[in-house]
Formats: structure tokens, sequence, C-alpha cells
């Protein structure tokens, strides 16, 4: 789990887990249906100005979940409902500094990310449209998010940690969730 720099009331988390709390379980029988297969989730959640905005990358399909900017009490409640059954596994936490989070920061990092499902010959212009019709870019904290997690899995090399460094993190799809 990560957690950005914290100024009162902004709150960025990123760990790993499973993510039978989010869509579903994940769990699926070994070659010989005797072992279990636990995907790995890092999940990033910014709650900011009262507004909850979270992102998650599924290992084992290589997707990205959002959920668009959700009005959030103090005590996150929703927050917690969606939490509950995250099994006994202590996540990983890693403090980034909160200037990692900005808007425009976050904005550049998911139109720059190599996304094998966009077009090859799309211009900048018609990539930046295409993006829009899937990720909801008037949700500032969402998309805060979403920019931290791209960040954190590109620090941590996720799925690609041997090979080249010009091969990023692979991301095969976008989907949206609520809770």
């Amino acid at each position: 789990m990560a957690t950005a720099g914290n100024n009162g009331n902004d709150l960025l988390t990123v760990m790993d887990g499973d993510l039978n709390t989010f869509h579903g379980s994940t769990s699926e029988g070994g070659i010989a249906g005797d072992e279990e297969h636990v995907t790995e989730v890092y999940l990033s959640v910014l709650w900011c100005g009262g507004q909850l905005g979270i992102a998650l990358y599924d290992t084992d399909k290589y997707f990205i979940y959002f959920m668009p900017d959700t009005p959030e009490t103090d005590d996150l409640k929703l927050f917690t409902k969606g939490a509950n059954g995250t099994g006994n596994e202590k996540p990983e936490i890693a403090m980034f500094p909160n200037v990692d989070f900005g808007i425009e920061v976050s904005k550049q990092r998911i139109l720059s990310a190599q996304l094998p499902f966009i077009p090859s010959h799309l211009t900048e212009a018609e990539k930046i449209l295409y993006l829009s019709s899937i990720i909801p870019f008037d949700s500032p904290v969402m998309v805060r998010a979403l920019g931290g997690l791209l960040k954190f899995l590109e620090r941590r090399r996720v799925g690609v940690e041997l090979e080249d460094n010009s091969v990023g993190v692979p991301i095969f799809a976008f989907k949206k969730y609520v809770l």
C-alpha cells in the first residue's frame, strides 16, 4: 500500500491484496486444481475535499479499474464498506510526496502511458479524445489517484521487473466501477 503525503485532508493509498472486495473472487484453480492463484492488486485511493477517487490495477487481467469521484464522509464509510473482507494479509505501504499526485502531472502520466489497446495511428489530439471517452477527466480526485497508481506501477515495474526499462507495465484496458 502507498500513501501520498497528507496535508490534512488528502489521503492517497496504493496497496496490494486480494480483489474480491471490488468485483468478485480472483481465486482460480491451479494446473491440477490443487492450488489457488490469488491475483495481486495495487489500489490507489485519494480522498480530498469530501470526494473519494479510486483506481486499482489487477495483475491477473492487466486491467485498471477506476471509480469516478464519489462524495465521502470524514469517517470514510463508503471506503470502509468496500474494503471489508480484504483478508488477513497485511498490505504493503509506500509513501510518496503529494506533489507526485497533482492534477496536471496525473493527466500527463495517463496520456503518456504505453497502452496497447489504443490504435498506433492516432494523433496526439485523437489519443486525448479516445482516452476522454473512457476515462472521466472531469473527476479530478480519481484522475489524481490514477496518476499516482501509474507512477507507483512504473516505479515498481509491476509485471515487467526483469524486462528492459523501455518495456512499460502492461495495461490492457480501463474499466469503470462503482461501490
